[in-house]
């Protein structure tokens, strides 16, 4: 199982002293004990929209969301008691109290001096254009010998996006960038020279395509600005109510599932296993995460004064053998 914490999903066995755990208060403390303890017994799974949990012990409590409902067993969305009870008494008629990430935005960011004489330390504002542009790198950016940021767009599609990165580039970043078509590739690249932008962006965002991640400091500026351009970059839409993001980053995944939930989404990840598919070609392991606008959403997510909350979809249990439990 997986907590978040300050660097992202990881297995709660892999939580050290130090980490900083996102706790039922919406805010994150300092881990400061870690222990484990022998169990012989149940175990509970539990899948709440696609967010499995598994490996539960019986008095595991969950916060869950109980709705009055009609005779025809259709929810009562204003009437309902919020619980704390152990898995062993949830129900497939509950849902679950998700906990969504929730920031206070910085009003600017830190800029670290260059190698050179004439690249000074400043601020960016963080604002909407700053929160475009760094998910524009999430999506489509890679740094190149540690001296030039590389952004790449599909030529025609994605022209726009080209527009708004050398525009941001002249008017905020003041650096100087090149935009190079490659026809036969279908691509266009902008590049911008600066070893002080190239560090910045695989600190702010992380280096290689696994290991990009969403800077807490740009969550909960313009989640629907953050979201939306990295589904116009890397993501997939059909009928303008289904969209698929694919990402190698797990973190990226989980915390892009955290925000569009957060803005009201039914939303799930699929990870797909490295395979080879029919013409030989090798895939990686990857993660798709689904977001969907469908009218019907209301059937699997409810929006209540106290937060946002998901369906359950399965509980299951199982006897294991004597195993260490950490916490």
């Amino acid at each position: 199982n997986k907590v978040i914490t300050k660097r992202g999903a990881i297995p709660i066995k892999d939580v050290e002293l130090g980490d900083f755990v996102l706790n039922k208060d919406n805010k994150y403390h300092e881990v400061i004990n870690l222990m484990n303890r022998e169990y012989s017994g149940e175990l509970y799974d539990i899948n709440v929209m696609g967010i499995e949990v598994n490996g539960i012990t019986p008095n595991h409590k969950f916060n869950i969301v109980r709705f009055n409902r009609k005779k025809s067993n259709r929810v009562i969305c204003n009437q309902y008691e919020i619980l704390e009870v152990p898995v062993s008494e949830i129900q497939l008629t509950d849902f679950v109290l998700y906990q969504t990430q929730t920031n206070i935005s910085k009003e600017s960011i830190h800029i670290d001096s260059g190698r050179n004489k004439n690249q000074n330390p400043f601020d960016i504002k963080i604002d909407a254009d700053f929160v475009k542009f760094v998910a524009c790198f999430i999506a489509e950016g890679h740094t190149r010998g540690k001296r030039v940021t590389c952004f790449t767009f599909h030529i025609d599609k994605d022209d726009d996006l080209v527009k708004f990165i050398a525009h941001y580039c002249k008017t905020v970043l003041n650096f100087n960038y090149s935009i190079i078509e490659i026809p036969d590739k279908k691509t266009k690249k902008v590049e911008i020279f600066s070893s002080q932008l190239s560090k910045f962006m695989n600190s702010f965002c992380g280096h290689t395509a696994k290991n990009k991640f969403i800077n807490l400091d740009v969550i909960g500026c313009d989640d629907n600005i953050l979201m939306k351009t990295l589904l116009s970059c890397d993501g997939y839409t059909k009928n303008n109510k289904y969209h698929i993001y694919t990402t190698i980053s797990e973190k990226l995944a989980m915390q892009l599932l955290h925000i569009s939930i957060k803005l009201g989404y039914n939303t799930s990840i699929k990870t797909v296993e490295e395979h080879i598919d029919k013409t030989g070609q090798k895939h990686q392991l990857r993660y798709n995460v689904c977001i969907s606008e469908s009218q019907k959403r209301g059937l699997y997510t409810k929006k209540v004064k106290e937060g946002i909350c998901l369906k359950v979809k399965s509980i299951s249990k199982d006897r294991m053998q004597p195993l260490f439990i950490t916490r």
